[in-house]
């Protein structure tokens, strides 16, 4: 799995709770930039544009992998596939890829609520990360 920093940091107990508090904020103001970056892109080049596939990508990793927001990362990964099924159609390797990720990230939340479900959560010491 990709190195995603906040996740690094906070599970780590040796680190510095300032330098958890500073990397949170790195993240946030990179939310912001990439939102930014998307608005001018949006307003240059249109909507669909290739440049927004990987600003779409990087928003949902940062939202699913570093802030655990499943909800919001998937909203970005799926307007990232989205542009790829447009820009290069459905069989290309990015727009496959792009669907690839999506389907991983709902099958192991599929596989949490299973688990939970069945009550094997809490015998596992509780729900895991998506990877």
């Amino acid at each position: 799995s990709r190195a995603h920093l906040l996740k690094r940091l906070m599970g780590t107990q040796e680190t510095a709770p300032d330098l958890k508090m500073v990397a949170k904020s790195l993240l946030n103001r990179a939310v912001e930039l990439f939102l930014r970056a998307e608005s001018m892109l949006v307003q240059c080049v249109g909507e669909f544009n290739e440049k927004s596939i990987y600003t779409h990508s990087n928003l949902g990793e940062i939202y699913v992998y570093d802030f655990h927001d499943v909800r919001q990362g998937l909203v970005h990964l799926r307007r990232s596939c989205d542009v790829a099924e447009r820009i290069f159609g459905v069989d290309h390797p990015c727009a496959q890829a792009k669907r690839k990720q999506i389907q991983s990230i709902t099958d192991q939340l599929m596989q949490m609520q299973m688990q939970h479900l069945l009550g094997l959560d809490e015998q596992l010491g509780g729900a895991a990360d998506v990877e």
